[in-house]
């Protein structure tokens, strides 16, 4: 009985698309990751997968780890974007957590610079 079940588990994985597994991984970003910009208007980060908006965030700290009010980002399919307010010259991170329709959750940060 117990080899029956696992050679059932072994053929349903073998023929089940692997997408399914698949994790909204990033494709472009703009601001790019440690990109010296005189300004920044928007975050937009695109996916691999289809995103999950209401499970999708991103948040802005500037150089001295204060959180910088942004609204709730916007999703389309695959992209996530967020107007940026005008900023000053120093560094600013970027973490984004985002999770695609098949319930995977991916998440990252990265800087950029106002000059």
């Amino acid at each position: 009985m117990r080899l029956l079940l696992r050679v059932s588990l072994l053929l349903m994985s073998l023929f089940t698309s692997h997408q399914v597994w698949a994790h909204a991984k990033p494709q472009a970003q703009s601001p790019l990751a440690n990109a010296q910009l005189n300004e920044a208007k928007e975050i937009r980060l695109q996916f691999s997968e289809t995103l999950e908006p209401a499970f999708c965030t991103v948040q802005l700290f500037n150089e001295n780890g204060v959180k910088i009010n942004l609204a709730k980002p916007t999703i389309d399919d695959k992209t996530l974007f967020v107007a940026l307010p005008a900023l000053i010259k120093g560094r600013y991170s970027v973490k984004w957590s985002v999770v695609s329709v098949d319930g995977h959750r991916t998440k990252s940060s990265y800087y950029f610079f106002i000059k």
